[in-house]
Formats: structure tokens, sequence, C-alpha cells
């Protein structure tokens, strides 16, 4: 029954007017006027037809309007009760799912790190000494270097007034053929491709040389205009070529057409290291190091370390990056960028510069002071291995093969091998 539309007594429609106007009693059901009047007759002491609830005929009150139509909005309540009680289960689970996806991406960055102390660990330390190898010469300024698309082992030399690479036989390392570069006191820095193909970066003075290692051929040059003090590869793009020289210029250098590049001034001091990390070109000066990030800006920005003292070396492997830095004494200092950042001291003197090294998982670093190299665990820093010599380091190379360590007279070869 409608009683928004009809009479409960008498079942018909109210009226605006007359004697079956609509109105209500005290407990708010409607009747037709007439019709609850003739039902309080009947009773001195009415109940409700509906409800049987006590009113009187003074309690009728009329309703002023034309139709009264009352909406049921039980069910309405209901379901937004359900709805609400949905919501709250809905953000619960939105909560958990985030906490979730949190640990799951921490054990994700976890296994990855693991995976890579495995395959650090699968490169292991080169602990079998090979041969010891007699350069012939004096190679006090020389830098060593290792091809392993040739398998030849070179090293850069003073022969006259000329300087250049001296090459040595992949089978026994015994010393082959001399290949001058131009005149000069030594060469300040060296590069070999990542990518296995043989080709070397010699420069000399302003001169870059982009050397065939196997044939010994100089395939190309490219002329800057200071003095070249660091050279490197990009390890992502072949034919991208990065140096910085002694009046704070970077040079971005494509070797396919080496004839033009682009500059980039940092600093007004000489650049000593560079190198290739991620999406970032780093330049090393002895008092800062710039990061240069490729955008169409290209402005640099100095890397956020506090210097120990001077930066003398910088290196670059993986995700990570190396900073020596020396005080007036030549202690030295590390700091590890990258994944990690932190600084650790081995309480050891430096004379040189350019020669400590990142490499898989491995730090290796130069004691002049012991004449030692000492190899850390890159995650852990401690210490695994150290390798003793007779004479200064002046410059070593190690791959997953072979460790070439050069001393004034002598490169001595290591393997992991028997």
């Amino acid at each position: 029954m409608d009683c928004g539309t009809i009479c409960p007594i008498c079942f018909s429609e109210y009226t605006t007017a007359g004697n079956h106007r609509i109105v209500s009693l005290q407990c708010g059901h409607l009747f037709g006027s007439q019709c609850i009047e003739k039902w309080i007759g009947k009773k001195t002491k009415m109940q409700c037809p509906l409800c049987s609830g006590k009113s009187t005929k003074r309690q009728i009150r009329p309703i002023y309007a034309s139709k009264v139509v009352a909406m049921d909005t039980e069910n309405e309540q209901r379901l937004l009760e359900r709805c609400r009680e949905k919501e709250k289960k809905n953000k619960e689970h939105v909560e958990v799912n985030a906490e979730l996806r949190a640990q799951i991406a921490a054990l994700k960055a976890e296994l990855a790190r693991i995976s890579q102390e495995r395959v650090g660990d699968a490169f292991a330390i080169h602990k079998q000494k090979k041969i010891s190898v007699s350069v012939g010469f004096n190679a006090t300024n020389s830098l060593i270097g290792y091809d392993e698309s040739s398998s030849t082992l070179v090293v850069t030399r003073k022969s006259g007034k000329s300087v250049g690479v001296q090459k040595f036989e992949s089978h026994d390392f015994s010393k082959s053929e001399f290949i001058g570069l131009g005149e000069g006191s030594f060469i300040r820095s060296m590069s070999l491709s990542p990518f296995n193909e043989g080709i070397g970066l010699f420069p000399t003075g302003n001169v870059l040389n982009i050397m065939d290692v196997y044939s010994s051929c100089v395939v190309s040059q490219c002329i800057v205009y200071n003095q070249i003090e660091s050279i490197c590869f990009d390890r992502d793009d072949r034919n991208v070529i990065y140096c910085g020289d002694n009046r704070g210029v970077v040079y971005f250098i494509n070797a396919s057409s080496p004839e033009t590049f682009k500059m980039l001034k940092v600093s007004n001091m000489s650049i000593h290291s560079i190198c290739k990390k991620g999406l970032a070109v780093f330049a090393s000066t002895v008092y800062q190091t710039y990061k240069i990030v490729f955008s169409a800006e290209c402005l640099p920005c100095t890397l956020e370390v506090e210097p120990y003292s001077i930066c003398t070396n910088m290196a670059a492997h993986g995700n990570h990056l190396l900073l020596t830095f020396r005080t007036i004494d030549f202690r030295v200092r590390h700091f590890v960028w990258g994944e990690r950042e932190t600084y650790f001291s081995l309480g050891i003197k430096q004379t040189r510069r350019h020669r400590d090294k990142i490499y898989r998982n491995y730090i290796y670093v130069v004691d002049d002071e012991r004449n030692t190299i000492r190899i850390l665990r890159l995650h852990s820093l401690e210490v695994v291995y150290t390798y003793a010599f007779k004479e200064k380091v002046l410059d070593f190379f190690v791959n997953d093969t072979f460790l070439f360590v050069l001393t004034k007279f002598i490169v001595h070869i290591f393997s992991n091998s028997v």
C-alpha cells in the first residue's frame, strides 16, 4: 500500500482541500481527514489504525502538500554502508600492496647486488705469477695496457726525441716493435677500446693519435687546442671519445670524424682524469671533480664530495667511481661514489698519480711506501690480497685474464690460473 498517495482507510486518493484533504497523526502516519475523524468518533481515545499508537482528535494536523510520495532509502543506506566497508577494505589492501611492493623492490635490489657480487667473484684474483719480462728501457714515465683482441701488451715510452708505443709479442711477451707517434717528453694518458676492436688512443701534445694496435698504424688524428692530459672511450658508444686538456677544457670527439669535435670549458686547471659513468662524464682537476650530463645546455656541475686535499686520481668501472685524495705528506684517502658512497683510508703513501683502479667488485690501491698493490672487496672494503714488489709500482693493468704490473725495468705478469 502506498500511503503517500492514497488513504489507508478508504483507499482513495488524497485531496488538497475538502473532506479528504491529507492529514497526519503525531506518530507520522497519513490519512484522509474525513476518514480519520470518523475513526476517532468511534473511540474516546484513538489509536492509529496502522501502528496502534495513542492519539486524539486534537493531534490531527493538516499536511500542506498536493501529493506526498515517500522514497524508500533503506536499500540505499544498506548499499552505502557496504560501499563504505568495501572502500575501507580497498584502502587497507592498497596500503598492504604498497608495503609489499616496497619489500619486493628491496629484495630485487638485494638480489641484483648479490648477483653482481657473484659475477665479480667469478673473476678470480690473479694469484699465479706467470712471468717477469724486462722492458729494456727506463719505464719511469711509462703507462701500460693490454689489447685483448690482438693479445698485445703495450707500454708507452720515449726513444730519443720521439715518444710512442712499445709492443710485446703475445706468445711470450718478448719485445717487438716500437711505434713512434711524435716528439715530446712522455705520453700522459692512454686508453684501449673496451669493445675489443684493437683501437688505442695515444695523445702526444695537442694531437690525439687513434691507432690500430694490431697493424701498428695510426688510422686518424684529432688536433685540439691545448695539451691533452686525460682521455677515455665511451663504454656505450664505440665512436665517442672524451679527453681533457691542461686548460680545463673537455672535448667530445666522434671517432668516425675526429676533425670535428665539441668542447666545454669546465675549469681553469688541468683535467688530469676523465671517465664516463652511466649517462654522465666525470672530469677531475686537483681541487674539484665535475659531472657533465648531456642535455640541451650541457652545463657541468660539481660533484658533491669533500676533498681530503688534492685529487690525484679518478677511475670508474660499472656503476662506481673511485677518487684518490692526497695530503701534503703524501698520505692518501679514497672516496667511492656510486651505488654506495663512502670514504676509506688504508694509511698508505703515494708519490705518483693515476694508478688506483676499480675493476668489477674489487678496488686496487698502490702503496708507494711498501711497494705493494692492495686489493679490497668493493662492498666490504676488506683487504683480500696484497702484491709485493722490490721496486716502486709505476702503473698496472688488470682484466679477467691477466694483471700486468710495471716497475722501472720489468713487467710482472700474473694470471688467475696455473
